[in-house]
């Protein structure tokens, strides 16, 4: 009996725990409900704390029928979504094409099973790629081309880890 307890007691604790440090995790974020951009997701990204320039209101640009969102926060944040519908293949083919590319050599900094922060060193920029299927559709969410510092990137790539149907 007292096994029993104990047990219990553990789990508790473990869930305790993995709530807090999810919580940790989005500490300088907030939470923006893309549903009023024809979007059914929402996603965390950060607030004037985070000490990136986002002290500035998210914008949201999207076309009403478009498949195609941005999502910024002053001159620094800049997220990148598009629908690609069903194609489950979209995000093996893009990694493929990023770590063969001739012309950019990259270092995969972090790898998830559906996303990937990497590094150009050539320009010394680092970049967010990643595919989330939400409701039975696929998403591209992405960095700006032209690249962005580490501890930018790094927040770009926990919020898309964070985007999820609403």
């Amino acid at each position: 009996m007292s096994l029993l307890i104990l047990f219990f007691a553990c789990e508790t604790d473990n869930q305790k725990n993995s709530n807090e440090s999810e919580e940790q995790d989005y500490y300088q974020f907030q939470q923006i409900d893309l549903s009023r951009n024809d979007l059914d997701a929402t996603i965390m990204i950060p607030d004037a704390t985070a000490g990136i320039g986002a002290s500035f209101k998210p914008v949201i640009n999207h076309i009403p029928a478009d498949y195609k969102w941005e999502i910024s926060i002053g001159r620094n944040f800049n997220l990148q979504i598009e629908d690609f519908g069903d194609n489950a293949y979209r995000y093996p083919e893009v990694r493929k094409k990023i770590v063969e590319n001739k012309a950019f050599k990259v270092s995969i900094v972090k790898e998830e099973n559906d996303q990937v922060l990497f590094k150009r060193i050539l320009d010394n920029s680092y970049h967010v790629y990643a595919v989330k299927k939400v409701d039975g559709v696929y998403y591209e969410l992405k960095s700006r081309e032209e690249g962005d510092s580490k501890k930018i990137a790094e927040f770009i790539y926990r919020s898309v880890k964070s985007f999820k149907k609403k």
